[in-house]
Parts: C-alpha cells; sequence; structure tokens
C-alpha cells in the first residue's frame, strides 16, 4: 500500500489535472549546498522545490539548503548525501506541509527534530539507514498526518516516539526489523487511522499494546487498520485477544492476508478463536552421538514443539553455548550449527527450551571431534586416506552408479573409473548402497587461491616418464593438475595437447605417442576454469 493512499492534500490532484501548465524556474548544476535557489527546480503554481540529483543533474546537498523560496509548501530531498537532519534549515519556510528525504543517508531522528516549523504535514524517510529515533522527536510537529519510514533499520518501536502526533492519520514502517511493539503503544495516538508494518520480524502482539491501562482498545478509533502481511507471527494465546478485537481490519483486501509461522499445523488454513493457545515446550527430537572431522560442518538437530515457539539454549559440557559466526541457531530452528569445525568443539551438548508455559530439554549428545589430515578441509590424492573422510578410490565398478565394494571401504569416495575418471560422490559411513557420482563442492576461496597461484605464471613445467601410451600422460597431467589444485583428480574433466614443433612430419597425437615411446616428456600446462570444471592445454 502507497503512502499516497490518503491523497497528499497540498496539490496532489491539481498536478494530476494541469501538470501540462507545470512551469519550473531554469537551475544552474553547480553551486554549494546553499545554492538551492540555483540548483533546485522551483514551481510556483505547486510551490513546489525539487531538489532530488535527478533534478539538479547529479550535484548532491550535504543539508536542506536554507535559500528556497520562503513560500514554497513541498521539498523533494530525495537521494542526496543528508546524514543529519539539522531543524534549524526548516525554519525559514513555514508554509512547508510535505518533505520527501527518501534515500538519504539519515540514520537517527534527534529530539530537536521538534524544533522545526510544525506546518509539515507529510514527512517520508523511506530508504534510509535509519535506526533510531529519539523519545519526543516528533513533539511539536502537531500537524503531522503521514509519517513513512519504509525499508529502513529500525528494529524497535518505543510508545514515546509519538509524543505530539495528535492529528496523525497514517504510519508506515513496511520492510524494516521491527520485532516487537511496546505496551500502550497507542495512548500517544489514539486518532491513528492506518498503521501498516508489512514484511517485518513481528512474532506476537502483546495485548497491552491496544490498552489504555483499563480495556482492550479503550482508546483507539474504530476505523484503525492494521497491516502485518509478511510477519513470521505465532498464532498463540498471546493473539487471542488481538484476533478477536481487530480481526476485521487485520485481514486487508487482495493478497495482503496474515499467515502464521507458528504452529506450523495452522499454515494453510483459517484460524477461529480456540486455535490461539499456548502450550509448553517439548522436545520431539533429540541430538545424537556423533563424530565429525576438523573443517567440516556439522548440525546438531534438535526439533522442539511449543506455543509461543520457545527460546532455545544449547549447553556445552554444562555451560551455555556463546553464539557466533561460526557456530550459531536460526531464529525458527533449534538445531545448531558448527561450521570449520575445531578440535575445541568436543564435547557433550544439550538444548534447552523454554517458553511461558514451561521448559524442557534434550537428552545430552556427545561430539567427538578428530582432527582431518585434509589440506584446510579439502580432499587430497590420497588413494586410500580413510582420516579424510571422503577420499576416491579406484576399484569401484564401472558404472554410472558407484558403491562401496571390493577396494573401496567405508568413509570413502568413489570415482566413476571408467577409461578415465570423469566424477565422483561422497560416500558418507555405514551406507553400503549405491549413489549417483557428482563433483563435490570445494571451498570457493581456497580453490580461486590455488588457481590464481598456477595462472599467475600462467604455466608449470612437469618432467615425467612414461612408457604405455596417451590415456597414461593424460592420467599423468591430471594428477599433476589435481596435486597443484588440492582436487579431486576427476575435476579436470579435458586434457588437449598442442605440439610446438612437428617431429619427422609426425603430427598430432601420432607424435606425441613418438615423445612418449622415446621415454622423456617436457610440457607446459595452461589451466582454464569453467565453473567447478577445469580444462588442461598441454604444450609439448
Amino acid at each position: 500500500m502507497s503512502p499516497t493512499q490518503s491523497e497528499l492534500k497540498e496539490g496532489g490532484m491539481k498536478m494530476l489535472l494541469l501538470s501540462p501548465f507545470l512551469l519550473f524556474l531554469s537551475f544552474l548544476s553547480l553551486g554549494s549546498s546553499q545554492d538551492g535557489a540555483a540548483v533546485c527546480s522551483y514551481s510556483s503554481f505547486f510551490k513546489r522545490s525539487d531538489c532530488s540529483p535527478s533534478v539538479t543533474g547529479a550535484f548532491s546537498f550535504y543539508t536542506i539548503p536554507n535559500d528556497l523560496p520562503t513560500d514554497v509548501e513541498i521539498i523533494i530531498m530525495t537521494g542526496n548525501a543528508i546524514s543529519v537532519l539539522y531543524p534549524g534549515n526548516l525554519t525559514y519556510y513555514k508554509n512547508l506541509t510535505t518533505l520527501h528525504l527518501n534515500d538519504t543517508l539519515i540514520s537517527s531522528l534527534p529530539v530537536d527534530l521538534a524544533n522545526t516549523t510544525s506546518s509539515i504535514q507529510n514527512l517520508f524517510l523511506d530508504g534510509t539507514p535509519l535506526t533510531e529515533i529519539e523519545d519526543n522527536a516528533f513533539e511539536h510537529l502537531t500537524n503531522l498526518r503521514i509519517l513513512s519510514m519504509k525499508r529502513t533499520n529500525l528494529t524497535a518501536i518505543r510508545s514515546d516516539m509519538f509524543t505530539g502526533l495528535t492529528s496523525i492519520d497514517e504510519i508506515y514502517i513496511d520492510e524494516s526489523a521491527i520485532t516487537s511493539l511496546p505496551d500502550r503503544l497507542f495512548t500517544r495516538i489514539p486518532n491513528i487511522d492506518l498503521i501498516s508494518l508489512t514484511y517485518n520480524q513481528l512474532q506476537t502482539i502483546s495485548n497491552e499494546v491496544f490498552n489504555d491501562g483499563s480495556h482492550m482498545r479503550g482508546i483507539i478509533s474504530p476505523s484503525l487498520q492494521i497491516f502485518l502481511a509478511g510477519n513470521p507471527l505465532s498464532c498463540d494465546c498471546n493473539l487471542f485477544l488481538f484476533r478477536n478485537s481487530f480481526v476485521a481490519g487485520v485481514f486487508p483486501k487482495d493478497d495482503d492476508i496474515l499467515r502464521c509461522q507458528w504452529p506450523t499445523n495452522n499454515l494453510t488454513r483459517d484460524l477461529g478463536l480456540g486455535d490461539f493457545q499456548c502450550f509448553a515446550p517439548s522436545v520431539t527430537q533429540s541430538p545424537r552421538n556423533d563424530s565429525i572431522l576438523t573443517n567440516r560442518t556439522y548440525h546438531l538437530t534438535c526439533t522442539v514443539t511449543g506455543a509461543p515457539f520457545p527460546e532455545v539454549t544449547w549447553i556445552k559440557d554444562g555451560v551455555e553455548l556463546n553464539y557466533t559466526s561460526r557456530v550459531y541457531t536460526s531464529l525458527y530452528n533449534a538445531s545448531l550449527t558448527i561450521t570449520n569445525v575445531e578440535l575445541t568443539d568436543d564435547g557433550v551438548y544439550q538444548c534447552v527450551i523454554d517458553n511461558e508455559s514451561g521448559t524442557d530439554s534434550s537428552l545430552e549428545a556427545t561430539l567427538t571431534v578428530q582432527e582431518s589430515t585434509c589440506f584446510d578441509g579439502v580432499l587430497s590424492n590420497h588413494e586410500t586416506d580413510t582420516d579424510c573422510g571422503g577420499m576416491y578410490c579406484t576399484q569401484c565398478m564401472q558404472s554410472k552408479n558407484c558403491r562401496v565394494d571390493g577396494d573401496c571401504s567405508d568413509n570413502l569416495v568413489c570415482l566413476y573409473a571408467h577409461s578415465l575418471p570423469s566424477i565422483l560422490h561422497y560416500i558418507s559411513p555405514n551406507h553400503q548402497m549405491a549413489y549417483t557420482c557428482e563433483l563435490p563442492q570445494v571451498p570457493r576461496d581456497l580453490l580461486n587461491n590455488r588457481i590464481q597461484n598456477i595462472l599467475t605464471s600462467n604455466v608449470f613445467n612437469s618432467n615425467f616418464t612414461v612408457d604405455t601410451n596417451i590415456a597414461t600422460v593424460e592420467d599423468t597431467m591430471r594428477m599433476i593438475l589435481a596435486q597443484q589444485l588440492q582436487i579431486p583428480v576427476a575435476a579436470i574433466t579435458n586434457i588437449w595437447f598442442n605440439l610446438s614443433k612437428d617431429t619427422d612430419g609426425i603430427k598430432g597425437r601420432d607424435n606425441l605417442q613418438k615423445q612418449v615411446n622415446n621415454g622423456h616428456i617436457k610440457g607446459t600446462v595452461k589451466l582454464t576454469e569453467s565453473g567447478s570444471y577445469f580444462s588442461a592445454r598441454i604444450n609439448v
């Protein structure tokens, strides 16, 4: 829903009907931040100054200019580099009704914003990095009708933010990060008709939000519309009175419908009042004892239920676990994720959950961490290196489905070993069944470094002796490249040979075979990348 739903009263319809007759003053494209009269366009009919870069020719203001026509009613500063709002600059414009500060750099609204002109009726701060609004910031904006703060970094609303907004009709704080609403929010704005909080992070709305201290909705306008679509609502007992009292206004028309994130069994049906219940948390699946190698990613599963969705605490060796960018849980998932596993992650884990109806805990699970011999967690080229938790073996069945068989043991990765290896797949321990082979993912940053080391010189020389055929040369070069890149041999999919000179008039692979037969080849290899695969061009 656009903030223009209420149509700006200051000439919105006139602009629609009379736009062919708009007259704009010419402007210059130079000047300081105070050259507003020279740089900004001005419509004397609508009393509107447009100072946005699209009008000023990429000129950017750092403050609101103080030399615009004093009778201006609409100022557009959208897209400028304004980071601090100096209210004193607005005192020059006693007739100002609409101020556009969209897509500026304003991150906070100071309390002395109240010292600005009280004539402002419409204030737009969409797309700003706004994180803080001081209490009473709008105290003297007694004529403000529309306040729009969409797509900001606001995470919280405090009731004192809106002190003084006695005439406010509409507030828009959409697509931000609001997680909660304060109790008695509307005691400060009793006459509001619309508040839009779509696509925030609201999980619940306390009954006290609409309370005036004596009864629910005692001071709220009966025409109040609340828009909450796109929030991960927990449809529990905390929403009971809200749903009961506001069902007519909460469900807007069109596609803006409310959906419950929790409980999960209520995701696809209309809810009656009996559905809005709270119940104690319960762990339905505990983590299990397991072992993992360093440098891997591991998930400790803890499946839970509860309404409202319980808070989750993970305990390691009897001490509450501190979350980091490496060790974390999801907002809506009690499971624990550990990336780049370290030896210090070895220990006993337990997940503890609680909400207002009770607590529960999982069974303890022991995670055993062993050090991997693989370089930075990337598989190297050791044919039977079980410590790597996933190497390849060369004796797998020659079919498109690799399986643990023959010389291939648990924890090994099977090659699709036709005449030349092509693709492979990690085989998990204790899984004696067929797998479709596929190329494993190698960490991008590590691989880029290795590629760069080779490509910096563009060439590396390798001396080797062979006494068989071309396929042996190809396999040998694959091994060399795989060792240089520290990736599986199977990731090298194509080998081309360019001859630097003819030998006895014999060209192509025949020439290469002749050099092979002579027992010694010195070649240079150029490597090219295509996604996760590599091609090698060998000059001999």
